[in-house]
């Protein structure tokens, strides 16, 4: 099967789903872990534009790096460098200087490693079983986000916070292990012609998945830990349920758009994904309400992802530099993710309430529905 022929993606993916591992039990906490040492909601928010206005400023330093060492090890920098910021995490009490070092660390470590990660994807990965190979990733993501949060659950009530963050930081690093056996791409010193032009579509694309996810995923999170009481073990119980749900999804839809589906899959996830987020905005912070609107969210997860990927990686690889590609098409995200979180803090110190944050995300949606849909044409 060309989902599996290819090496260099297998272990990528496997890469992946460690460093999904690592999100699930501790990334998945952190702005919960804050809200509950001395955070209120807003700051939650601009924490989180803080991280993406640093990634913004200094994602060129990739530029003279990744020409010396390849993608591969720019690659593995970043990872350590994720794997970093989740010690920090454990020391934050407020707006303190724990704080200001985890967005620093945070912020670095996002410039080496998404924009590494995306390039290294699109240029290893195979354009004619591309929505295979993502789907895959999401399937080996969705086995993490089933362990990762009831273990990070566990160890924050249980245990404390050192031990889930400790535990975050050592499977991200763990994670390294595939990378050291992938091919190590070079990085053009000189921007080929029309490096940068070839991203301008990607660069819209994922500026408003930018702002969906800084709205809509980060609210969410949010109002379940609210709803259920603030109570670690809970809340990741909950999100493994979730995840469990809704584990299939992403590889039947990789699927579906290999086969030429793309344009419906775009035109449903739209369709689906605004009922999603109107049932949030509507579920309020009745425990019961929650728990059954995450569960039924999560069964439609996979119809975003392998959508939006698929195009992007497939349009990285044929570009003149896959890893100046991310780097514009990042900086989108950067742009949509800020401006996102600036004006969910904005709703919330006015006085609406975090419901209000998921409905600000439907626009967004209706509007990358579009774009994809036209990308599939």
């Amino acid at each position: 099967m060309a989902t599996f022929a290819n090496r260099n993606v297998n272990r990528l993916n496997l890469h992946s789903g460690l460093v999904q591992l690592s999100f699930q039990i501790g990334g998945t906490f952190t702005g919960a872990f804050f809200l509950k040492n001395g955070l209120d909601l807003p700051h939650v928010f601009l924490v989180l534009a803080a991280v993406l206005a640093l990634r913004f400023v200094l994602r060129p330093i990739l530029l003279a790096i990744s020409p010396t060492i390849g993608l591969k090890f720019t690659l593995i920098i970043g990872t350590a460098l994720v794997a970093l910021q989740y010690l920090a995490i454990p020391q934050v009490r407020g707006l303190d200087a724990a704080l200001a070092i985890y967005i620093l660390i945070s912020g670095i470590g996002n410039v080496f490693y998404w924009t590494a990660y995306h390039a290294v994807f699109a240029s290893l990965g195979d354009a004619h079983a591309r929505g295979r190979q993502v789907a895959f990733r999401q399937i080996l993501g969705a086995v993490a986000s089933i362990i990762g949060p009831a273990a990070g659950g566990f160890m924050l009530a249980l245990v404390g916070p050192w031990a889930a963050f400790g535990t975050a930081a050592l499977a991200a690093l763990i994670s390294i292990l595939p990378l050291l056996m992938i091919q190590n791409d070079p990085v053009a010193r000189l921007a080929p012609p029309g490096a940068y032009a070839a991203a301008r579509k990607g660069t819209v694309i994922f500026l408003v998945d930018g702002w969906i996810i800084s709205t809509a995923n980060t609210a969410w999170a949010l109002v379940i830990f609210l709803a259920l009481g603030q109570v670690y073990d809970v809340f990741g119980s909950v999100l493994a349920a979730a995840a469990l749900a809704g584990a299939a999804g992403g590889f039947v839809l990789g699927r579906f758009i290999d086969a030429g589906n793309g344009r419906k899959a775009a035109a449903l996830f739209g369709i689906v994904t605004c009922l999603v987020l109107s049932a949030q905005a509507l579920a309020g912070f009745d425990a019961t309400r929650v728990v059954i609107v995450t569960i039924l969210s999560a069964v439609f997860g996979g119809l975003y992802i392998p959508a939006m990927m698929t195009a992007i990686y497939n349009d990285a690889k044929q570009a003149p530099c896959p890893l100046r590609y991310q780097i514009a098409a990042e900086g989108g995200w950067d742009v949509g993710g800020i401006s996102a979180n600036l004006a969910a803090a904005l709703l919330l110190w006015s006085g609406l309430p975090l419901q209000a944050v998921l409905l600000i995300a439907i626009p967004a949606v209706i509007a990358q529905a579009l774009l994809l849909r036209a990308r599939y044409n």
